[in-house]
């Protein structure tokens, strides 16, 4: 395949309008199977409208996070709320970028964005809250329960020590 295949915009001549199909004449076999990620725009609704709840539910582990079972609940809520924020978001900004023209389409994205900030704000005891936790008693959390070992990572590298060794941060 040519660029102009690919980039269609690229193969107008300087001066002209490229011609840009319509999504409605692109074959399906060309097109995004956004079915795939929602079969239908209430799911997705019904998805977004649930995050506010369970960042709800993040923020409700403050203060609770050097309790293995507590440490382990909050990173799973957490892997939940990554999964579905991000299935929303890729949903909205598919939808958008079919058709930038559909401002029903514009709104959709344009209502996932404060989703981000409201997740924000509920996780930012986190960090503070992992940096309370002496370092010895930090380093040996993902060995207590069997469930946290994945997230030694975050608990380790991401979370915590970075704030701890500042040669280590950017």
């Amino acid at each position: 395949m040519m660029m102009q295949d690919y980039f269609p915009a690229a193969a107008a001549p300087a001066g002209t309008k490229p011609n840009i199909p319509e999504r409605k004449d692109v074959p399906p076999e060309q097109q995004w199977r956004i079915k795939d990620i929602f079969a239908c725009k209430a799911d997705w609704e019904a998805a977004r409208n649930s995050l506010p709840e369970l960042f709800t539910r993040l923020s409700s582990f403050q203060g609770k996070l050097r309790q293995p079972a507590e440490l382990l609940a909050f990173m799973t809520l957490t892997d939940e709320c990554g999964i579905t924020f991000q299935k929303v978001m890729a949903y909205a900004q598919l939808q958008q970028d079919s058709d930038t023209g559909n401002t029903e389409y514009q709104t959709m994205f344009g209502s996932v964005l404060p989703l981000s900030d409201q997740h924000a704000k509920a996780v930012a005891f986190v960090q503070p809250e992992l940096l309370s936790i002496p370092e010895d008693e930090l380093a040996a959390l993902p060995d207590t329960l069997p469930g946290l070992q994945p997230y030694s990572f975050f608990i380790h590298d991401d979370a915590a020590y970075p704030a701890r060794r500042p040669e280590a941060s950017w």
